[in-house]
């Protein structure tokens, strides 16, 4: 049983309270089993509070509560009944010792596992899972959470040593299986083997994925060919000598060379109602030149000039220079491949370049071109069809070198199509095995005999800690079970005290999202129907639905439901700090009966209140109890004994 405090400096408002220091008269009495601390608002019952709190293994909350006089240490001593001097110390921000049997009503329990900001939130689930599991329940948690985090650990660690072994191995094998493999026996002569297998595969490998030869194509002419003959052969029918005569001599005298037909050409077709088109004056019949251009520029004469403007066009568009180049980089491409494939098959096609032609070819191609232009220069002369003739003879000897060459192609085409169908070995199968026989030899080494032991072992700690956990697990669920039903009805009867209106319904648990930490899930409902625990702008929701009492009360069911279930009851101490805020007198006499019974069958208890209606209320329901009030001393807060 806690005794008194030795001294409090440097904390919250107890700047620096020593009892020893006070008057005897209002030096405080050692705490009994039952004692009211006094205090108006703001005088330091929140920092006992969290004082309490902090002794039961929290050291962290009473550096939120350091005075802000820095210049006076934060020291604790809490005498404990038995012991000649302070048992428990608080220096340099921990204790030298907690007191883990202590529950603490204040408004850090609202806020840490009911309720804050008027919603219930995740956070709040996950702590009431704790209250109402209770010591034991919480205990067997723990082990389970520290379980999973040795399991989290242990996968990390068999992650990272597998994917070591699966990378120095190529990934040939999953790790496990590659761990728990036996050695190989003549592993280097297995390897010698099964590389003369990959490399007799391989020329089939190759022979799969090679080329035809592609076929060689040929030097198509007909375009500017076909009736070239004719046209270069024919002359401008129709017309007379005489008239041819005179036509041609007018034509020379205007001195204007190969134009000088399209000229007169342009003339002649512009001529309206017998008049000149220069000057509009009008012809007569002595104007015998006219007759010329008529019976000179008739239908046969247009005819041979769309003729060679087609044959012209043609010459123009075929780019033998690119069409050469095309038949000779077949031919290169093709020798190429007869290299590889004659290594394999007979009689592969005789191929060479056709260079020496290409120079006949050109040279012929030019004269034919010279030819053209002659002729379409001056459509009345006639012209030899020789220059075409000699083209076309070379153009076909080509042609049939080509299709000499094709027909070799065609055939070693086949025999190459034949060689393809036929099976052969699994390549890239063969090469995997070759990959593993690697990879078993590298079970010698000393960095991979390692991993692979430390891999095993982790697998075998990995297996049996999942199997505790799952162990574990299944009493925490039983456990849980019973709890939870005695849990659900206890809280019920003390909201039926407090308030008949609101009901638990649906007290489990459950994991929220990806969390490894449980949550409790419930109903909370007045007269029957359900409100949100958070804020809905369109739905009854905890926020607007309850009272600041129903939430005070609310949350009172809750601890005193905990106190209810705990079967070390009689060892803790309880602490309530101004349970009663926001209730009214019927409320406030239920929670003080109940705080009566409870602190009857705890070790001890301690009830702070700025209320001193509840002092006298109790005082009635229970007259054996220690007075204590905080009041300003030494420039601080102190507590101080005080006689009713």
């Amino acid at each position: 049983m806690l005794k008194h405090f030795t001294k409090i400096t440097g904390t919250g408002k107890f700047l620096n309270f020593r009892p020893s220091a006070l008057p005897a008269a209002e030096q405080p009495k050692d705490f009994g089993h039952f004692n009211l601390i006094y205090g108006e608002n703001g005088s330091g019952k929140t920092t006992l509070s969290l004082l309490f709190r902090s002794l039961r293994g929290e050291d962290g909350l009473l550096l939120k509560k350091r005075s802000f006089d820095r210049s006076v240490p934060q020291q604790i001593e809490l005498a404990v009944a038995g012991l000649p001097q302070s048992a428990y110390i608080f220096s340099n921000g921990e204790w030298n010792q907690h007191l883990p049997g202590i529950e603490v009503f204040d408004v850090h329990f609202i806020n840490d596992n009911v309720y804050t900001g008027l919603e219930i939130q995740n956070s709040h689930k996950k702590n009431l899972f704790e209250v109402i599991l209770g010591q034991q329940g919480v205990q067997l948690k723990s082990e389970i959470q520290a379980i999973k985090e040795r399991i989290m650990k242990g996968n990390k660690m068999t992650r990272e040593t597998a994917r070591d072994i699966e990378a120095a191995i190529g990934g040939v094998y999953l790790a496990k299986p590659f761990a728990e493999m036996g050695p190989e026996r003549d592993i280097e002569g297995k390897i010698a083997e099964k590389a003369h297998e990959i490399s007799t595969a391989r020329s089939h490998q190759d022979i799969l994925q090679k080329a035809f030869l592609s076929e060689i194509p040929l030097l198509h002419t007909v375009d500017f060919t076909a009736g070239a003959a004719g046209v270069l052969a024919q002359s401008t029918g129709g017309i007379s000598e005489q008239y041819l005569a005179k036509f041609n001599a007018h034509k020379a005298s205007l001195g204007m060379g190969g134009h000088a037909e399209d000229w007169l050409k342009q003339g002649y077709q512009a001529i309206h109602d017998d008049a000149c088109p220069f000057c509009q004056r009008p012809f007569d019949a002595t104007v015998e030149v006219l007759e010329a251009y008529r019976q000179y520029f008739n239908e046969s004469y247009n005819r041979l000039i769309a003729d060679l403007a087609r044959l012209n066009a043609a010459l123009r568009g075929f780019n033998l220079e690119a069409r050469l180049l095309d038949i000779e980089r077949t031919i290169a491409q093709n020798l190429v491949l007869v290299d590889f494939w004659k290594n394999y098959l007979e009689h592969p096609p005789a191929l060479h370049s056709l260079q020496g032609e290409h120079g006949r070819l050109a040279a012929d191609f030019e004269q034919l071109k010279t030819c053209f232009e002659q002729k379409a220069a001056d459509p009345s002369q006639l012209q030899d069809g020789a220059h075409l003739a000699t083209f076309e003879a070379t153009v076909q000897a080509t042609n049939q070198a080509i299709q000499g060459f094709n027909k070799g192609i065609a055939d070693f085409n086949s025999s190459i199509s034949l060689m393809k169908s036929a099976d052969g070995p699994d390549l890239p199968q063969l090469e995997l095995d070759m990959r593993r026989l690697v990879a078993l030899q590298k079970k010698d080494n000393a960095d991979m005999a390692e991993w692979c032991k430390n891999l095993l072992a982790y697998e075998s700690a990995l297996e049996k800690l999942k199997k505790l956990k799952d162990e574990k697990q299944a009493r925490l669920d039983q456990f849980k079970n019973t709890v939870f039903d005695r849990y659900l009805a206890a809280i019920n009867r003390y909201l039926q005290a407090f308030a008949p209106y609101l009901e638990l319904r649906q007290l489990t648990s459950h994991y929220i999202g990806s969390s490894t930490e449980p949550s409790v899930k419930f109903a909370l409902c007045i007269e029957g129907k359900e409100v949100l625990q958070k804020d809905d702008p369109d739905k009854p929701s905890v926020k607007y639905s309850l009272s600041e009492g129903d939430k005070n009360a609310f949350a009172l069911s809750f601890f005193l439901a905990s106190l209810e279930l705990d079967p070390q009851l009689s060892e803790k101490i309880i602490v309530f700090d101004d349970p009663v805020s926001h209730f009214d007198e019927k409320r406030t006499a239920t929670l003080l009966h109940y705080l009566v019974h409870f602190g009857q069958k705890a070790r001890q208890v301690f009830l702070l209140t700025h209320d001193l209606g509840v002092a006298g209320k109790l005082e009635g329901l229970l007259p054996d109890f220690q007075w204590y009030r905080l009041e300003r001393v030494a420039g601080g807060t102190g507590l101080v004994g005080w006689e009713r």
